[in-house]
């Protein structure tokens, strides 16, 4: 009796773990996925004409010179303009994969410096606006302009520094 019972238990866990198997083997599907990639070429970035204000006035209050992207020189408050022979905005050649956009990112602020004091340098303006684009040829002009902040009777000399501009892909 005791083997029979033995056979008997040791026959419906031997059913059980089978069955158990069978149903696990029946629930699992497998699928194959393809994967890829798309090599692209590398943004690049070129400066072509550098943010040249040219001379400008100071006054006995303080002023701005503004540098449009378009190329227009203005002056608000104690500053006056001087010769703008060679005034600029910046420009700079985006290159990289053919009709892909992509993001331009400007300073906030940057300090020119005649070796004793400083102007700040702020409100960067670029053109095109919006998120650039390389269209087919895979190249796109950008011009920046800003505003130069001027103090009361600044003191002379030629004021110089520089700053970013970095573009990614979006």
């Amino acid at each position: 009796m005791m083997k029979r019972r033995l056979s008997a238990l040791g026959l419906a866990a031997g059913l059980l773990l089978a069955g158990g198997t069978g149903e696990a083997a029946q629930s699992s599907r497998t699928v194959t996925a393809n994967t890829g990639a798309r090599i692209i070429t590398a943004i690049s970035i070129t400066k072509l004409v550098d943010l040249e204000f040219k001379d400008i006035v100071p006054g006995a209050a303080a002023g701005t010179v503004v540098m449009s992207p378009a190329g227009v020189r203005t002056s608000t408050g104690g500053a006056t303009l001087g010769t703008g022979v060679g005034s600029s905005p910046a420009s700079f050649r985006v290159s990289g994969q053919p009709s892909a956009r992509f993001a331009i990112v400007l300073p906030n602020s940057v300090a020119v410096s005649n070796g004793v004091q400083t102007m700040t340098v702020n409100t960067f303006r670029r053109a095109p606006g919006g998120a650039g684009n390389l269209g087919a040829g895979g190249a796109q002009t950008i011009s920046v302009g800003a505003t130069c902040r001027v103090a009361a009777n600044q003191a002379g000399g030629t004021y110089t520094g520089n700053f970013n501009v970095t573009v990614t892909y979006n």
